[in-house]
């Protein structure tokens, strides 16, 4: 069992995810860059926000098994695709990844040391921080519709999976205290696990 641990942040549009996962990264958990096929924003970098691929790069790599975590949404602008790529998740470093909740649901208990936050942010913050930073009014409106409906299942299931929920707005840095705090206490555990499970083995 590795020590690393892998932290996934999991929130609706405008939740602040990404600013946190910034401040995590800052702090050296190494950032999984998710693929997609949208375009980029103005202020967004190939390889740091995102790795921007071609429909058809995208396509030929799913058809290789290369990704995971694949969700395709259509939208005011066309079909946008994303998706993680497993060697990254699989990587044997401390991590943080923004991941949407389908697919947290579908690989948590497949990767070691898992450690699920879950972004509960009052929609009207949300909204006014989309709006902000310039986003379509009617794709903001469409993505809250779509988060209504792609969140319902993590509200009820959040304690099973999850180990952290955050439902205040707070300064990132506050935030990330916060998260190490649990870390460290997550990683006690793991530390536990790994001593329990030696002594079995000696044991046999």
């Amino acid at each position: 069992m590795s020590d690393c641990v892998h932290i996934f942040l999991i929130g609706p549009q405008g939740s602040g995810k990404t600013t946190l996962a910034k401040e995590l990264e800052r702090r050296g958990y190494e950032q999984v860059i998710a693929y997609t096929t949208r375009p980029p924003r103005d202020n967004e970098i190939d390889g740091v926000d995102y790795r921007f691929i071609t429909d058809e790069e995208f396509n030929s790599a799913f058809l290789d098994n290369e990704l995971t975590c694949v969700r395709t949404y259509s939208t005011v602008h066309g079909v946008w695709s994303y998706a993680f790529a497993w060697e990254d998740l699989y990587r044997g470093v401390d991590s943080v990844a923004v991941i949407d909740p389908e697919s947290y649901l579908q690989i948590y208990d497949q990767i070691e040391n898992v450690f699920g936050i879950y972004l509960d942010i009052p929609d009207d913050i949300r909204k006014a921080r989309l709006l902000m930073r310039g986003d379509d009014p009617n794709e903001i409106e469409r993505r809250m519709r779509t988060d209504t409906m792609d969140f319902a299942t993590i509200d009820m299931c959040f304690t099973e999976v999850c180990k952290m929920r955050i439902g205040m707005v707070r300064r990132p840095d506050i935030d990330a205290d916060r998260i190490e705090g649990h870390i460290r206490d997550f990683r006690s555990q793991i530390f536990r696990g790994k001593n329990m499970a030696h002594n079995e083995e000696s044991n046999l």
